[in-house]
């Protein structure tokens, strides 16, 4: 009708107050299937990245993960983790820190 208010897509009329989500499809080659009738924001929207995490970070967690499937019998879930007790070991190496043994001995 040429009135130039014409949205879009459905899912554009909340984009001015921020209540859309983008569609994923609008910019790729083959485009929105759905055109007009898409229930995504067709406006533009700036794309926020996180930052990956470091190598170190993804191949620890990677590891962590695997530990998890091979410790088993949950179904392919990760194991629950459980609170425990942190033991350190003092510089000198022993248990007790350089202090004397208690008790009867």
């Amino acid at each position: 009708d040429g009135s130039g208010d014409e949205l879009p897509s459905k899912g554009s009329a909340l984009h001015h107050a921020n209540g859309c989500k983008p569609c994923l499809f609008l910019n790729h080659v083959v485009g929105c299937k759905d055109g007009r009738d898409c229930s995504f924001c067709h406006f533009h929207h700036s794309i926020k990245k996180t930052p990956k995490k470091s190598k170190n970070k993804r191949d620890r967690f990677r590891k962590l993960l695997a530990n998890d499937a091979e410790d088993g019998d949950n179904n392919g879930e990760p194991r629950p983790r459980q609170a425990g007790l942190v033991v350190r070991t003092p510089v000198d190496g022993s248990p007790t820190g350089g202090a004397a043994p208690s008790g009867p001995g």
